[in-house]
């Protein structure tokens, strides 16, 4: 589908003269890239750090106090029928009136936030009177539901950051973006449309996303178009997991070992691999030879075909690594 020229009011993705419409305006695209922005610099800032802060120690804070104030509760509706239980009752109104006062003096420290107090607590003349203006004090029992809605929040909130940064850190750490299904169309628009460029070649080359391996696209203003796909089993990135098999890393976690014996190695197989492996065309697609290669066959990258397996007997047998790296480098 050809677009026509007056139709700029969303963004426009063509694979192989196929076009899809991403409903996003120019103005929504300048968007896209501020919050792009924000997200890369927000987790540098100081108040990012400081409601972590809070977060953790208003949570320990309001677990702890709850499981007192739950044990002085119980304990004092056990004693009730006695003068005793109803003193132990009063004590752990009032502690859950003191957590509270805690609770906004590290919202204000910390937060800088304006919090105003509860009414002050009065109480009547005497013990028994102190006693009554305690049982009958809202605020404490407000205390009391506080403690109680904020401990299982944290333990939600808790889950939630800890299953967000585990992804954020897995994606840091393996900046593999495509891989295991991810389609290229997402790979390219995440590179482009938060970049400061406003036209822009985009290049992607993964293991495989969905059916896609490489995808070469051209970028202007809110519009981008893929002109060129390279699908499986066809992947530079197999290619290199393929060596990391051959010589005898563990494959989606060794690669980076090879890359980094690539610099003390000589490019001995440089031409072995380009004769034997690849297939290199002139505009710069590809093709692998898979008689080499087993994973389109089982559970191995190589194996039977020539090209060599990782493992012998059961064991994993390591081959020097500097020069097969440096060649498929």
């Amino acid at each position: 589908m050809t677009a026509d020229e007056s139709e700029d009011s969303g963004v426009r993705v063509r694979i192989r003269g196929r076009e899809l419409s991403l409903a996003m305006t120019e103005e929504q695209a300048l968007r896209l890239k501020g919050i792009a922005r924000t997200a890369l610099h927000e987790p540098f800032t100081r108040r990012v750090w400081a409601e972590l802060g809070f977060f953790l120690l208003g949570s320990a804070l309001a677990g702890v106090g709850l499981f007192f104030v739950a044990w002085t509760m119980v304990a004092g509706i056990i004693l009730a029928i006695t003068f005793f239980g109803l003193a132990v009752l009063a004590l752990s109104l009032r502690s859950a009136r003191g957590i509270g006062g805690l609770q906004r003096s590290l919202l204000r420290s910390m937060l800088a936030e304006t919090v105003e107090d509860p009414e002050p607590f009065v109480g009547r003349p005497g013990f028994l009177g102190w006693l009554q203006s305690c049982l009958r004090d809202r605020v404490s029992w407000r205390a009391v539901g506080y403690l109680a809605l904020k401990v299982p929040w944290s333990v939600l909130g808790l889950f939630v950051a800890v299953s967000l940064w585990w992804d954020a850190f897995a994606l840091l750490a393996s900046p593999l973006f495509g891989h295991h299904g991810a389609s290229p169309v997402w790979g390219l628009a995440s590179a482009f449309f938060p970049s400061p460029f406003d036209s822009a070649a985009v290049l992607t080359m993964d293991g495989v996303g969905e059916w896609t391996t490489t995808s070469a696209a051209m970028g202007n203003g809110n519009r981008l178009e893929i002109f060129q796909e390279i699908h499986f089993p066809h992947s530079l990135g197999l290619l290199y997991s393929a060596l990391t098999y051959y010589t005898g890393f563990k494959v989606n976690s060794g690669e980076y070992k090879v890359m980094g014996l690539a610099p003390y190695g000589e490019p001995k197989y440089a031409k072995l691999i380009l004769d034997n492996l690849i297939d290199l065309k002139p505009d710069g697609s590809f093709r692998l030879d898979m008689k080499y290669f087993e994973y389109l066959r089982g559970q191995v990258m190589t194996g039977r075909g020539g090209f060599g397996g990782g493992r012998q007997g059961g064991q994993r047998r390591r081959r020097p690594a500097q020069d097969p790296a440096q060649s498929a480098t």
